[in-house]
């Protein structure tokens, strides 16, 4: 009876065992957040005509208006909208001619021309570059002229195609917001310069070569940003901002060291002697 007894705890033990090491528990939280929204950025932009439609096939017709000796005249204006488009933008204007009256060759006595409003001033640009927008609406013109020359009469009654193509496109890289605040920052370092040890002594404005070693970092990472720019006159201002910067930290660097005419007569005190009086005046 005891033998039987000792079996039955035996096996009661192992089962014991068993059931603990097949239940093992851990501290378990979970979290859960549902019903989140993820919305893409808005691209809105839009081109419309003179009278705020979006263009479309014949916009104009130069029928029978086109002749020997004509003076440039505007014959098409469009507006490139941003609307509610918030993402670094480049526009392409591409403006391609076809037709007998546009040979393949560009022997054509036709001249186009593309111009874009700037500071409320039409100036020529080239539609074949990529224009960051510096406005909400860019707006551009294309003007046509025919210039005297001696095969003029080859072209009369011939016919041709204008294909005005506006792209919009979403770019990576630089954006001019970023570009300014890093400009500031730059400027702000390098006017830093001239407080350090701010005092009246021969120590006024000494910083050290970590120091102008910091503000050459800001302005060379500055000016590889600004390069990323699309091409336009937002970044042709933001480079000749950081040039200029990069001029008066060179001048700053410079004018740190100091020559002096020592004899075995001239003595440190008067070295700083004359340097003090030299600051007063």
């Amino acid at each position: 009876m005891k033998k039987r007894s000792s079996y039955f705890i035996i096996a009661a033990a192992i089962l014991l065992v068993a059931a603990i090491s097949s239940s093992i528990a851990y501290f378990v939280k979970e979290f859960v957040s549902d019903q989140n929204i993820a919305t893409a950025a808005t691209f809105d932009v839009d081109v419309v005509n003179k009278d705020g439609t979006t263009i479309g096939n014949a916009e104009f017709d130069l029928n029978q208006d086109l002749y020997p000796g004509l003076e440039e005249k505007e014959v098409y204006q469009f507006h490139i909208k941003k609307n509610n488009t918030t993402l670094p933008l480049a526009y392409s204007v591409n403006l391609h001619a076809s037709g007998d009256l546009f040979p393949k060759d560009g022997d054509t006595p036709i001249v186009l021309k593309l111009e874009r409003k700037l500071d409320g001033k039409w100036t020529e640009v080239d539609y074949t570059e990529t224009f960051t927008p510096e406005n909400d609406i860019e707006s551009y013109r294309i003007l046509l002229s025919w210039p005297h020359g001696e095969n003029d009469i080859d072209y009369q009654g011939k016919d041709g195609h204008l294909k005005l193509e506006v792209i919009a496109t979403q770019v990576d890289g630089s954006n001019p917001d970023i570009a300014k605040e890093m400009y500031q920052e730059a400027k702000a370092a390098l006017e830093g310069l001239d407080k350090v040890h701010n005092d009246s002594g021969i120590n006024r404005g000494n910083f050290s070569k970590a120091q102008s070693d910091a503000v050459q970092e800001l302005i060379d990472e500055l000016l590889n940003y600004v390069n990323g720019l699309a091409n336009g006159k937002e970044k042709s201002e933001l480079l000749a901002k950081a040039e200029t910067l990069q001029a008066k930290l060179n001048a700053k660097v410079e004018s740190r060291y100091v020559y002096y005419d020592v004899s075995d007569e001239t003595s440190f005190t008067t070295l700083v002697r004359k340097y003090i009086s030299g600051s007063n005046n």
